[in-house]
C-alpha cells in the first residue's frame, strides 16, 4: 500500500503509534480531539491503510534498532583490536614514520590523540629535523568489556539465563560477502503475527541495541510501565525471548569477525603484556626498540610518545631524544581473564550432617 494514501494526520498517528504502541495516546498527539479517544483510535487502526502503513513501520523501526546495534558493535571492535602498529611505520634504522591525513575513519574512530609534529635543527645543533609522534588510542578494555557481554562471556548475575552455551570457545569462519541483507534482517521473534508478536520483536531488537531489559521493555510499547524492571526481567528469560537475543548477538558478532577466542587473546595480550620487550638495555643503556617487538606487544600499548632528531646534516643515523610507551591495564585484563576462567568462585558448602 502506498504511504501517499495517508492523510497527513494518519501519518503522524502511525509515527506516534509506533513509538508506544499507545492508541489512544497516539490518536491525540497525532491531533484528533474529541471524547473516546480509545474506541476512535482503534478503528482509525482498523482501516487497512493505516494497519498496512503501522506493520511497515514496526519493521522499520526493528530493522533501525538492530542497525544501529550492529554500528555499535563495529566501532566497538575497531577499538578493541586497534594496536599502535596500526599507525606507523617502523624503519631497520629505527626511525618512525606516521601520517594522520593516510589513516582511514574506521581506525581514526580508536584514537583518542594523533599528533606528529616537525621542526628544523639549526645547523650548530646538528641540522636535520625534530620529529614528535604522540599516538593515544582510546581505553581498549571498555571496548573488549563491551563485547565480551555481547558474546555472554562473563555475564552479570542478573543476566546469567543467558548462559547457556557450551562452555568451549567458538570460532567464527570469515564473514560472509558484504550483501547489505543480513544487517537489515529482523530477530526471528517478529515472524509471529498480532501485536505481542510485534511488542516482543521490538523488545529483541531494542535489547540488542544497549542491553537495558527496562528500556528495550518500554520502547516495546508494554503498558505496564510502572513495573517495567520487574516484567522486563521476565520477559527477558522467557526462552524464545533468550533464543532470538543470543541468535541477534551472534549474527552481529559473525558480521563483524568477533569471536570468543578473539576477544579473549586480546584480554592476555594485555594481561600478559611485557614492555621490555619494546626496549633494549644493552650496554647498561635502555634504548627504544620497537623494530624488534611483537606484535602483540605493540597491542597492548595504550600510548606512544617518541622524539626522534631525524636526518642529521652531519649524516649520522637517527638519535631517539625521549620516549614514553604506556600500557594498557593489565590488573582490568587479568581480572577479566580470571572471571572468564572462574577461578576465584564460591564453591557451595556440603550439607552439614
Amino acid at each position: 500500500m502506498n504511504p501517499k494514501a495517508l492523510t497527513p494526520r494518519q501519518r503522524r498517528f502511525v509515527e506516534e503509534f509506533a513509538r508506544d504502541r499507545n492508541a489512544a495516546a497516539a490518536y491525540r498527539r497525532a491531533g484528533y480531539t474529541g471524547r473516546r479517544a480509545s474506541a476512535k483510535a482503534a478503528a482509525a487502526g482498523d482501516s487497512p491503510v493505516v494497519r498496512a502503513a503501522i506493520e511497515r513501520a514496526e519493521r522499520d523501526a526493528v530493522r533501525d534498532a538492530v542497525s544501529d546495534a550492529s554500528h555499535v558493535v563495529a566501532r566497538y571492535a575497531a577499538i578493541a583490536f586497534a594496536s599502535v602498529a596500526d599507525y606507523i611505520v617502523i624503519a631497520p634504522d629505527g626511525t618512525i614514520e606516521a601520517d594522520p591525513a593516510a589513516v582511514d575513519a574506521e581506525r581514526m574512530g580508536a584514537l583518542e590523540a594523533f599528533d606528529v609534529r616537525e621542526r628544523p635543527v639549526s645547523k650548530k645543533a646538528g641540522g636535520g629535523r625534530i620529529r614528535r609522534i604522540r599516538i593515544r588510542l582510546v581505553d581498549k578494555l571498555v571496548a573488549l568489556d563491551a563485547l565480551a557481554r555481547l558474546l555472554g562471556l562473563f555475564v552479570a548475575r542478573n543476566e546469567d539465563h543467558f548462559r547457556h552455551r557450551p562452555a568451549e570457545l567458538r570460532v567464527f569462519p570469515a564473514p560472509a560477502p558484504e550483501t547489505g541483507t543480513e544487517q537489515e534482517s529482523p530477530p526471528p521473534l517478529f515472524a509471529g503475527a498480532g501485536p505481542t508478536a510485534a511488542r516482543r520483536a521490538r523488545f529483541v531488537a531494542e535489547f540488542l541495541r544497549h542491553g537495558d531489559a527496562t528500556r528495550a521493555y518500554i520502547a516495546a510499547g508494554f503498558k505496564n510501565t510502572a513495573s517495567a524492571g520487574r516484567n522486563a526481567w521476565k520477559l527477558s528469560a522467557d526462552p524464545a525471548i533468550r533464543a532470538a537475543i543470543e541468535a541477534g548477538r551472534l549474527r552481529m558478532a559473525r558480521r563483524h569477525a568477533i569471536s570468543d577466542r578473539r576477544v579473549i587473546e586480546e584480554y592476555a595480550r594485555i594481561a600478559f603484556a611485557d614492555v621490555t620487550r619494546c626496549l633494549d638495555s644493552r650496554d647498561g643503556v635502555t634504548r627504544l626498540a620497537l623494530h624488534d617487538a611483537q606484535p602483540e606487544d605493540l597491542a597492548a600499548l595504550r600510548e606512544l610518545v617518541v622524539k626522534q632528531h631525524i636526518e642529521r646534516a652531519d649524516g649520522g643515523p637517527p638519535v631517539t631524544l625521549s620516549w614514553r610507551l604506556k600500557l594498557a591495564r593489565k590488573d582490568r585484563a587479568l581480572d577479566a581473564l580470571v572471571r572468564h576462567r572462574g577461578l576465584f568462585r564460591k564453591t557451595p558448602r556440603p550439607p552439614s550432617s
